[in-house]
């Protein structure tokens, strides 16, 4: 069944017109502002654009991944003076956009 077959049926498309990157915990636009067409593998059409990185971009994922460790370590820190239950809860919260997001990263 064809993306536009679906629409015509009123079915709902759970796809963004186009994915930025995601960089810091927030979704940024690419540097170039450059974006590429996702091919279904059905329909062998475009369904959505994602973000084209460039070297810049790679720079500030890696200047955000390096700090990380001090965000992490001040998150420990909480965490070990709570009890075991809110710290539980409290890593639930700050887990659950990474694995959204790990939905969409191949590994």
């Amino acid at each position: 069944m064809s993306l536009e077959t679906l629409k015509a049926l009123g079915v709902t498309i759970p796809y963004k017109a186009k994915y930025d990157n995601f960089i810091g915990g927030k979704w940024v636009a690419p540097v170039k502002g450059e974006y590429f067409d996702v091919i279904s593998p059905i329909t062998g059409k475009p369904y959505t654009k994602a973000a084209r990185s460039s070297a810049e971009d790679v720079e500030l994922a890696l200047d955000a991944a390096h700090a990380k460790p001090q965000r992490l370590s001040a998150l420990i820190s909480y965490l070990k003076l709570q009890t075991a239950s809110n710290r539980t809860w409290h890593l639930l919260r700050q887990q659950i956009p990474l694995i959204m997001v790990s939905q969409f990263v191949k590994r």
